[in-house]
């Protein structure tokens, strides 16, 4: 039995792990390009670290794909773990891991962890690089007093209270219709889509199908569509994929109302609101003014190659714009 099928069936026994690292999501994002190791003791398995991987200049390189916000380790803890244990427990696993990655043909790694792993200590003693980067969630959305209580007074008063009669929200906008907004709301911004309406729609129904993804809607008295967002769930957090509006319309208070609403339909399917990491300084702002904390997560990276440490260069020159180019928030 190879690995790949082991991976479905642990993650149909396991719906804690993260939608990113679910199989369904993997196939949907890259097709067969992708892969898993396992770390077991006692042959259970304890860990794993799963990946998408693709050619560039002829090598073999591991990223996080187009609207896939994370991969790599994962542990499955053992109760009653002291806090000496766990890191104990941790350097096992990694370890582990480690020594199955080294054996494999990979000229470069560069990938955004979940932020649950915190202790890339192991992965730094084997020659990794790594940089600390922020995501913004929300802890417990059912409870609608305290989210509103701790968001800040603009978004609060001037937005949710004064203004939700002017508007109406709707889950009927089909993704054929939300892909092309989001593209001509970006191209008067002068910006693009670095992904393809293909790669889009396939991942969007890929959620629709499981029930773990919705696209809602605001519009105005005359029925102009003002802004939408794509968001997707498990069972412990949703996910804020795409949010974007008609900057032509000027309705501050319609993204605002709009995360608000978010959060309502999300009440009972999950637990926690993640509005994904940037560290665009205007996007950061306006996520801790929902209330927001930012959570920070490990992006870790090893290139085995000058060819490719060149080309991580020239991406990072580019990096900057290409997040840009994905929001509107």
């Amino acid at each position: 039995m190879n690995n790949k099928v082991i991976y479905r069936s642990l993650c149909e026994k396991h719906p804690e792990i993260p939608l990113f690292m679910q199989s369904w999501w993997l196939d949907a994002a890259s097709g067969n390009n992708w892969d898993v190791i396992f770390a077991k003791i006692h042959d259970e398995i304890v860990g794993f670290f799963v990946f998408s991987f693709q050619k560039k200049l002829g090598k073999t390189i591991i990223t996080n794909l187009p609207l896939t916000q994370f991969s790599g380790p994962f542990i499955f803890y053992p109760q009653n773990l002291s806090q000496s244990d766990i890191h104990s427990f941790e350097n096992k696993v990694y370890i582990n891991l480690i020594e199955q990655l080294s054996l494999k043909s990979i000229d470069f790694i560069e990938i955004n962890c979940h932020h649950s792993f915190k202790n890339h200590q192991q992965f730094f003693w084997n020659g990794y690089k790594q940089t600390t980067k922020y995501t913004y969630i929300l802890e417990n959305i059912s409870d609608r007093e305290v989210l509103l209580k701790e968001m800040s007074y603009s978004q609060r008063g001037k937005r949710i209270k004064k203004a939700k009669d002017d508007f109406y929200f709707s889950l009927e906008l089909s993704a054929e219709d939300f892909y092309d907004f989001y593209k001509e709301n970006l191209k008067r911004k002068e910006k693009t889509i670095f992904y393809s309406r293909d790669y889009f729609l396939k991942l969007y129904h890929a959620t629709k199908e499981r029930n773990q993804g919705q696209i809602i809607s605001i519009y105005n008295k005359e029925k102009e569509l003002l802004a939408a967002l794509w968001n997707i769930w498990d069972s412990e957090y949703a996910y804020n994929m795409i949010i974007t509006s008609d900057q032509n319309k000027k309705c501050s208070e319609s993204t605002t109302l709009l995360i608000w609403e978010t959060l309502n339909f999300l009440k009972g399917k999950t637990k926690h609101y993640d509005f994904e990491g940037s560290m665009i300084k205007g996007v950061a702002l306006t996520n801790q003014s929902y209330g927001a904390t930012a959570v920070p997560y490990h992006c870790i990276s090893k290139s085995n190659s000058l060819i490719m440490s060149i080309w991580k260069r020239l991406q990072e020159y580019k990096n900057q714009k290409n997040i840009e180019k994905t929001s509107l928030k």
